[in-house]
Order: structure tokens, then sequence, then C-alpha cells
């Protein structure tokens, strides 16, 4: 994605706007800002993606059982509106502090803090699907619970699940 090497300078070439060769133009040592911004944005994006990627599997994990299951729900969601009560940056400090800064603990982190976010979401489209006529006729005819499950609900939270992702990203890199 570079088009030019983000730490080379050049001072011949310093300053110039947006060009085809310079995308986003040259700083006042002569370095490609488009280059530095994609090299810049490695340790973001990766911050970014993981969050969303734990937050989204644990997140719909848990939120399907604890969406369906109203005994697992009661004490499950106590524990998530305790981890809630909590600012999302409150709680990524801590714990780095405590576990030391590196990208591995800021992605735990971050994901520790924003679960309970996530399990909310899916266990409200969980709730609001385990209603319908559809769901119940699966359950008369005997499917098992994990079917219903993965073949009848998960369908259907995939569109807020899909919002939630992309908000998690970006709410990581600003918290990153």
């Amino acid at each position: 994605l570079f088009t030019d090497d983000p730490k080379r300078a050049d001072p011949g070439i310093r300053l110039l706007p947006p060009s085809s060769e310079h995308w986003f133009g040259t700083d006042r040592l002569g370095r490609d800002v488009w280059s530095r911004t994609i090299y810049g944005s490695r340790i973001s994006m990766i911050v970014g993606l993981g969050v969303a990627a734990v937050v989204g599997f644990f997140s719909t994990l848990t939120g399907l059982i604890a969406g369906y299951n109203r005994t697992f729900d009661s004490v499950y969601m106590r524990l998530m509106d305790g981890i809630m009560a909590i600012p999302t940056i409150l709680v990524g400090i801590a714990l780095v502090s405590i576990t030391g800064s590196s990208v591995q603990n800021v992605i735990i982190a971050l994901s520790l803090a924003t679960v309970p976010r996530g399990v909310r979401v899916v266990r409200a489209a969980v709730m609001a699907l385990a209603e319908e006529v559809y769901i119940e006729a699966a359950v008369s005819i005997g499917a098992p619970t994990w079917r219903v499950l993965l073949k009848h609900i998960l369908p259907g939270v995939v569109a807020p699940f899909i919002v939630l992702v992309s908000i998690i990203i970006a709410n990581s890199i600003l918290v990153e």
C-alpha cells in the first residue's frame, strides 16, 4: 500500500501538493505523507480488528445463550452490568497498567471492557427473534437448542452484529 518508503527523506521534494506520485503530498522533510499515514495506522488497525474479533466471538457466543436461556441470562447479565458500570477507558488503563503495555495486552484490556456492550446487543436481537413463530415451530418439532440457535436465530443476529463490529473497531482505535 506504500507509494514510497515512509522513512526516506528527500529535501528536494519537500512540501509538494497531492499528485499521482505523492497521493497526500510530502511533508517539510520530503517524506511521502500517504506512505507515512498507512505505515502509522498498522498498529491501530491491528488493535481495532483484534478487539472486534475477540468481542465479536465472545459477544455472539454468550449473547446467544443469554438471550435464549433465561436462567443463564439473569446471572450473566448482572455480571455484564457490573463491568459496564466502569468506563471502558478506565478498565483499559487499569488492565494495561497491571499487565504492561503491549499490543496483545491492549487488545485483551479493550476486549474485556467492550464485551458487555456487545453481549447486550446480541442478547437483545436474540430475545426479539426468540418470540417469532418460526422459532416456536422449530422448538415444537423437537429441534435441539443448538440447532435453533445456529440455524434460526444466528442468521437474524448478523445485521446488528455487523453494525456492532464497525462501532467496536472505531471505538477501539480511539481508545487505543
